[in-house]
């Protein structure tokens, strides 16, 4: 569920508050209650023609006290039949989403069969700085992106288990406010009241019981819609685990690229002219690569140091002469910083290492 449909739920909810009716006589026979408004006429647009009628009255001051009352529960007629209709289409949305669960299962499955490949940056032959910059930019927008779904729906997760108790708790409370309302249409007409006040009177309590009824029903596919969809959200979650796991390896790579010792330069020309020029690679074509590692405060720096060499001394594209190295930097504020130190044969296996 979005935070737009949770949101709606929620006013949805405190509206219906206010239908909370005194309890009156229940009616025995609803359809034979004297006053009651014919169903195909209860509309909001019938109810807003009896509002603009007496709102006309109201400006030209011909409003009398018994009229006045009839446009407050006219008003009231109006809110309830927008809440209707407004629980009427979150129930559509409720049943689409609960038809199209089972083709979205099978789709994330067959996405998760998949083989998990291992995204790598794609360099340029001329790339400079500022475009492996960019790339790294870009691959952090993804990343983060992905991270905030995969809380969304976390999030989901959590609202799901907590909201399955609301529903029932709801369902309980919109049951007493319908015995409520039908209640108080069995007990019209009330005793000298005119038939103008007890059709506003009726018209305001059937509207009323319409609300109730599709929010009970709300309540209703509601839960069947959390029933169909409790595999897949699941399976959504572990969809993006796994690709923020790519993304995540992506970026690294980029930052990597952009921090390696041996940054591509732009330079001047006339540094050629008048300073001298250090070419990295003319002679010799091995690189060293240096990765800043933090552990926390309080670690074992010698068994992070024998543990990083390890891994490095395992890789086929590590160089053993010059041999990979460790050097503990400093104490950070967010903990103890160690550099692993290594070479490798050719820049070419620079984003494999």
């Amino acid at each position: 569920m979005n935070r737009a449909r949770s949101a709606r739920l929620a006013i949805l909810a405190v509206a219906m508050c206010g239908l909370a009716v005194p309890a009156g006589g229940r009616a025995q026979d609803n359809a034979a209650v004297a006053g009651q408004v014919d169903p195909g006429a209860l509309t909001i647009e019938a109810v807003q023609a009896h509002i603009t009628e007496l709102e006309q009255l109201q400006q030209a001051g011909a409003l009398g006290d018994e009229d006045t009352t009839r446009l407050q529960l006219y008003h009231g007629a109006l809110a309830s039949l927008q809440a209707a209709e407004q629980s009427a289409q979150l129930g559509r949305e409720f049943d689409e989403e609960e038809a199209e669960a089972p083709v979205e299962l099978e789709a994330v499955k067959a996405r998760l069969a998949e083989p998990l490949t291992e995204l790598m940056p794609s360099v340029p032959p001329d790339a400079t700085l500022s475009m492996l910059e960019e790339a790294l930019a870009a691959a952090e927008i993804d990343l983060n992106s992905a991270r905030d779904r995969l809380r969304e729906i976390e999030t989901e997760l959590e609202h799901r288990a907590t909201r399955r108790t609301e529903i029932l708790q709801q369902s309980a409370a919109s049951q007493q406010d319908l015995d409520e309302v039908i209640g108080r249409l069995g007990a019209l007409p009330l005793a000298d009241e005119s038939p103008a006040l007890t059709a506003a009177r009726s018209t305001k309590l059937q509207a009323d019981q319409r609300a109730v009824e599709q929010l009970i029903d709300l309540a209703k596919q509601e839960r069947e819609n959390y029933d169909a969809r409790s595999d897949l959200i699941p399976l959504r979650r572990e969809r993006w685990v796994r690709r923020i796991a790519q993304l995540d390896k992506l970026t690294a790579a980029w930052q990597v690229l952009v921090d390696w010792d041996r940054k591509e330069l732009v330079i001047p020309n006339k540094i050629f002219v008048t300073d001298t020029v250090v070419n990295w690679t003319l002679s010799d074509q091995i690189l060293r690569l240096v990765f800043p590692v933090v552990i926390e405060h309080g670690s074992d720096t010698e068994l992070a140091e024998r543990v990083l060499l390890e891994i490095a001394r395992e890789h086929p594209n590590v160089l053993n002469d010059p041999a990979p190295s460790t050097m503990f930097k400093k104490i950070g504020d967010n903990g103890l910083e160690i550099d692993l130190r290594l070479f490798i044969p050719h820049i070419d296996h620079f984003v494999k290492v």
